[in-house]
This record gives structure tokens, C-alpha cells and sequence, in this order.
């Protein structure tokens, strides 16, 4: 029996966020020459970006192997010097992403004058400014071009050299790690590492290192045939040459893109509903075998915002993937190469809505939110290559299982993690840009838990099985009743601080409501500091951002194991706070009896907490409220005494239930 009662509810909770990436066995060193204490004597000797302290260019570091670069003995670190001016003009405009000149020194050795500019993409650089000039990330990455100015300069026989800022990564560690599991699979793919830069002797923080997919790329790779086209995402679904050719990255001068254009006409004049004559013309044109480990290993890292993110426009006049090159080996042989991976290597997807790519859903005009955003997305499953792929996957499940059997396995990943955070923790902790040793050693340890569900994942995909992932829909009623385990965690958001437990599943057993209701059980433990006994749980709005204000409220039905209180949030991005758990919300009392409640959004506030420590960051609640993205829940910890710890040797052990969730007007 369910009673109702309506409720007007406050707020107070704390919470971290997660990320991830690695290094390989160093091969040689080329001496510390100059590293950190000498080099910083040496850059101490700048004049204002004049010049270059370290001296002439070494030609040894031109000469040297690319190998070597990327399996350096400990971190190396780049010295940039330039005119003030210049250096706070590039800060200015940085979105132009124009280069300006530079001095550049490695572990203390001239490198020579190279160009230096920002680098990055609508979510790692453009999305940083809101306004001109004013730059809201802690971080932006960074390219050097060591052929700029001399056509004949080299450093470690590369031209250019990528220093990724990893936004959205706060261990450093994903994109290291994904590209070692496309390399074990077999796939071409850019070497990565780290390295800590200092601009005018002021540190800048520690950086992905990548190597650029360029023509020197092409020449490592295919030294017999490494002089061929190369094109930056560039899909086989258009005949123009002219849009063909601005995608080229080598050979412009000399442009013959005929080849593409014939693999995309080739791809087109197939019925797309006809899979094994697309595997067939597309077998022509690319190695089966080798695209099947592809997206296994695409599949396995989790690469969401890669090949497979089709992006369209709200009015659909446009769609694409993004994120990979393709090269031309031979006239009629292309093979693609990954690129930018830092949105991996976690199972939680602004994606959970749309289709896999080996699924053709009923209408493939159908758009999907992605990223809890007004940013749409179609099914990958509906392009030809995709269609093509799906026709026959023996090749991928091997691929993926041989991955699973080996660098994919939760204990490889785990000592890969192990590795690579222990190489880079003392930078990583100091990096006057970086996320700080709390929010570091957070993500690491969310990271490690993640990845029985990646694994999971992935294992859910190699045997075909399905899932819904849980998002609200904001004109219905959310009662679960189709919702499975697995969709629970694939989608949704759900953390705890590195002491404590949490578990969701549907729940059979005397629903609230229906045959089944959503059910979270936790276990919480006491950490080093008062208070961090937290769990965090959000799941994204089915429709992306929604503006609620010509709405009530929400009301649910809810119970617990015992009288505690439910923090109730609204996500949006409008939340500047949000990554410390300061969030518009409610505090929800709940009872071991299915009661019904009702929040209005009128009477929305942030934690007192956060008040009574003053870090109410002022948020416009208007802006909030008309751009909702997701719901977010904490059930609180209950028995803690006046010092914020539970009393020692004890655990607060609990669950909280909700069903016949609904926005009301």
C-alpha cells in the first residue's frame, strides 16, 4: 500500500569525478643533458622570450629515433620562450589557432625555432570560450611545428608533435591506454607519453604527448609506400573532389584524390539495405580482417566519440564521424587510423540511446541526444561501411575475444594503470593546470573500478546482447517497467567516494508500483577526512537538454531501508559547480514506506553546505532550469556523529527504492 504525500525540500552532498592513460618500457635515454635543475638555470637566463638560453639547436635531437621520444626514462620537459606579448596574443586568439614563433628546448638542449600554437576541437577549444579571449578551461593543448620556419628541421625525426591538455581526463591516462589497445590489436596507431612544458620559464602542467598523423607518420608505418594520400575524416559517402581534397593532409600540391572518389561512388551505387554486396565492394577497397580488429578494439575502449559518432544537425542537413585518418596504401587500398581518444576507457556514455553500429534500427532518420546536450547523433548502423561490416562479424568477435584474453583482461588493464600512474603521479599531482592530487587519485581509483562494467561491456557487445540504458523522459511516466540490470550502468553516472560500495538493480521483489522498481543498495564506509561517505547517481533526460520552467515540479515514489534523506539534484550545464556535487536540488526525507513525493522546481537550492561554506557559486537558477540535462541522486549516510565519521568499525549499510518518476505541470 502506497500512502501520498507532497513535500517542498533543500539539499547537501559532496562529490568527485573520474578519467584515465600510460607509458611503455623505455628503450634508451638520451642523457638528463640539461634536465629540470640545469635546464632551469639555463632557462633562468631568458630575456623576455628573447633568444634561446639553451644555446644553439642540438642536432643529435633532430637525428634521434621517434622511438626514443616516446620511451623516454622519466618525463621530459619542453622550455618555450617567446616575446610576452607574443605569448599572451596567443592566449588571446587562441581559437584562431594560428602559429607564432618560439624558441623550443628539450631537457635543456636547443631544439630550435619552431611554430607554437593551440590546438583542439569544438569540445577542447572552442567550447573554452565563451567569451573572446576568456578562457574557462584549466588547460589548453597544445602543437609544436618543428618545420615552421626551417623546412628541414626535425626533432626526433618528427615535423610536428601534439601536447594534449586532457580537458576531460583527469588522470592523464585514457588516451595513452587506448591506443595500446588498438596497437595490440593490431591496428596503426600514433605513439603517446607525457611531457611537462614551461613557457617563459612559467610551468604550464603536464601534458599528453602524441606523435601527429602526417607524412612522416605515413613514411614510419609504410616505408615502402609511405608517401601516399593521407585524409583527416574523410568517410566514403561523397563524390565531390572538391570536399575530398580539403580533406587531404599529404600530397596537396599534387592532389589526385580519383581513387577516394571512386571507393565512395563504388559504396554508393550498392542498395544500402544489400550487406553482403557492400562487404563485397568494400572489400575491394579496405582490408575486412583489418577494419574487424578496428572496431574491436574501437568497441573495447569504448571510443565514443569516434568513428561511430554520426553527428547530424537538428535539421538534419549534415551528418559525419570524425575522429580518425584514412590511408591510401595502394590505388585502391585505404586504412584507417584512430585518433583523439581521451573521450574513452569508461563505460558510461552520453551515447547510451543510440543504436550500435552493427544494428540498423526501423527508422534511420531518427536523431539521438548525445552528451546529455542538444548535440544529435544518427545510428552509425545505418551507413554502408557499417552495414557492410555487420554482414559478417566472425572477424570482430575473434579479435575481441583475443583482446578479452589478454591486454583487454581487468588484470592487464589493471597493472597498465598501475604502471603509467606511478610514472607520471609526482607531475600529475603538481600541475598547476591539473585537477589536483584530489580529484588525480579520485579518477584513478573510479577508473580501476570501472572496469569489470567496461569489460562487461564489451562482452555484452562481442555476443550480441542488448540493453536500454535508463534516461527520464520528462512527458511520461518512468516506471521501469521495460528497464534491464545492465542499462542501469550503461548510461547512467554513478560514483561513490573510494571507501564505499554501490550497486543498482531493477527490483521484483514487492515494487512500489508495476512489476518492478529501481533499486540502490550501498554500503558506507568512513574516509581520512570528516563527511566523505558519498554516492553519486545520475542519469541523463531522454530528450537531452529540456527547459522545465513552464513546469512544476517531479514527483516519484520513494522508501529506504531506514529514515534518511534523498539530495535530489537537476544536472545542467549551466552548473558551474557541479564536479564538486554542488547542484540546484532537494533534500528528500524518505521512510522505510512507499511514499509519494513532490519537489517544485521553484523551491530548488544548492546544499546548505556549500552555503554555510560560502561556495554558493551564484548560478543563475532561470538558466539552470531552462536547461536541465539529467537527474542525479545521493542517498545520505545516516548514524555519523558531530565529527562527520561513522563510529569506528561500523558501516552504514542501506538501499533507497524510486518508481513512477514524472515531471508535472
Amino acid at each position: 500500500m502506497r500512502s501520498s504525500v507532497g513535500w517542498v525540500l533543500g539539499l547537501g552532498w559532496w562529490v568527485l569525478a573520474c578519467s584515465g592513460t600510460s607509458q611503455d618500457e623505455p628503450l634508451t635515454s638520451l642523457g638528463s643533458g640539461g634536465t629540470n635543475a640545469e635546464g632551469n638555470e639555463r632557462a633562468g637566463a631568458g630575456n623576455g622570450g628573447a633568444g634561446n638560453p639553451c644555446g644553439s639547436a642540438d642536432p643529435t635531437l633532430a637525428e634521434a629515433d621517434a622511438e626514443e621520444l616516446f620511451g623516454f626514462a622519466t618525463v621530459p620537459t619542453f622550455d618555450l620562450f617567446l616575446p610576452a606579448d607574443d605569448w599572451e596574443a596567443l592566449e588571446l586568439h587562441a581559437v584562431d589557432e594560428q602559429f607564432t614563433e618560439a624558441e623550443a628546448c628539450f631537457e635543456g638542449r636547443s631544439i630550435g625555432r619552431v611554430g607554437l600554437r593551440f590546438k583542439g576541437s569544438y569540445g577542447s577549444l572552442y567550447n573554452c570560450f565563451e567569451e573572446p579571449g576568456v578562457n574557462t578551461c584549466r588547460k589548453l593543448g597544445m602543437k609544436l611545428k618543428f618545420d615552421k620556419y626551417d623546412p628541414d628541421q626535425r626533432f626526433f625525426g618528427l615535423k610536428r608533435l601534439n601536447l594534449q591538455g586532457n580537458r576531460y581526463d583527469a588522470t592523464y591516462l585514457k588516451e595513452r591506454l587506448a591506443y595500446d589497445i588498438y596497437r595490440a590489436a593490431g591496428i596503426v596507431s600514433p605513439r603517446a607519453a607525457w611531457a611537462l612544458v614551461r613557457v617563459n620559464d612559467e610551468p604550464q602542467g603536464l601534458f599528453g604527448m602524441v606523435e601527429a598523423i602526417d607524412g612522416r607518420f605515413t613514411a614510419d608505418r609504410w616505408p615502402e609506400n609511405g608517401d601516399q594520400n593521407l585524409y583527416k575524416e574523410t568517410w566514403p559517402i561523397n563524390t565531390d573532389a572538391e570536399w575530398v581534397t580539403e580533406r587531404l593532409r599529404t600530397n596537396e600540391e599534387t592532389a589526385d584524390v580519383s581513387a577516394f572518389v571512386a571507393f565512395s561512388q563504388a559504396m554508393l551505387d550498392v542498395d544500402e539495405t544489400d550487406g553482403e554486396r557492400l562487404r563485397e565492394t568494400l572489400g575491394r577497397f579496405v582490408d575486412l580482417d583489418y577494419f574487424a580488429r578496428y572496431m574491436a578494439a574501437d568497441d573495447a575502449v569504448a571510443a565514443y566519440d569516434g568513428v561511430t559518432a554520426y553527428y547530424t544537425s537538428s535539421d538534419a542537413l549534415w551528418s559525419g564521424n570524425h575522429n580518425f585518418y584514412l590511408y591510401q596504401e595502394a590505388p585502391e587500398h585505404f586504412t584507417i587510423i584512430p585518433w583523439d581518444l581521451e573521450s574513452s576507457m569508461l563505460p558510461n556514455t552520453g551515447f547510451g540511446d543510440v543504436p550500435h553500429w552493427t544494428r540498423v534500427p526501423e527508422d534511420c532518420g531518427e536523431r539521438y541526444h548525445a552528451w546529455g546536450t542538444e548535440v544529435l547523433a544518427i545510428a552509425p548502423g545505418c551507413d554502408r561501411v557499417f552495414r557492410a561490416l555487420a554482414a559478417d562479424l566472425t572477424s570482430y568477435r575473434e579479435a575481441g575475444e583475443a583482446l578479452l584474453a589478454g591486454p583487454f583482461s581487468e588484470e592487464m588493464l589493471l597493472a597498465a594503470i598501475d604502471e603509467h600512474a606511478a610514472f607520471i603521479r609526482e607531475h600529475a599531482v603538481a600541475d598547476p593546470h591539473g585537477p589536483g592530487e584530489t580529484a588525480f587519485e579520485s579518477d584513478l581509483q573510479y577508473l580501476k573500478s570501472q572496469l569489470p562494467l567496461l569489460v562487461a561491456r564489451f562482452e555484452h557487445l562481442l555476443t550480441g546482447d542488448t540493453w536500454t540504458s535508463l534516461s527520464f523522459g520528462t512527458t511520461v511516466v518512468n516506471g521501469f517497467e521495460e528497464q534491464d540490470d545492465f542499462g542501469l550502468v550503461m548510461g547512467p553516472e554513478f560514483l561513490a567516494n573510494p571507501t564505499s560500495t554501490i550497486s543498482i538493480a531493477i527490483n521484483t521483489t514487492n515494487p512500489m508500483g508495476g512489476g518492478q522498481d529501481v533499486l540502490m543498495s550501498f554500503e558506507y564506509r568512513n574516509e581520512d577526512e570528516p563527511w566523505q561517505q558519498w554516492i553519486h547517481y545520475r542519469a541523463p533526460l531522454a530528450e537531452g537538454l529540456v527547459d522545465v520552467r513552464s513546469m512544476t515540479g517531479i514527483r516519484m515514489w520513494v522508501r529506504a531501508d531506514q529514515p534518511r534523506i534523498l539530495r535530489f539534484d537537476l544536472d545542467s550545464p549551466e552548473e558551474s559547480a557541479a564536479v564538486e556535487g554542488i547542484r540546484l536540488g532537494w533534500e528528500v526525507p524518505l521512510t522505510s514506506e512507499p511514499t509519494q513525493v513532490e519537489v517544485r522546481f521553484a523551491d530548488a537550492r544548492v546544499p546548505d553546505w556549500a552555503i554555510d561554506q560560502g561556495r554558493d557559486p551564484g548560478d543563475d537558477p532561470q538558466a539552470i532550469l531552462a536547461n536541465v540535462s539529467g537527474l542525479a541522486f545521493h542517498p545520505m549516510c545516516v548514524n555519523r556523529g558531530s565529527t562527520g565519521f561513522l563510529p569506528e568499525g561500523e558501516t552504514d549499510a542501506g538501499f533507497f527504492a524510486v518508481d513512477d518518476l514524472e515531471f508535472f505541470r
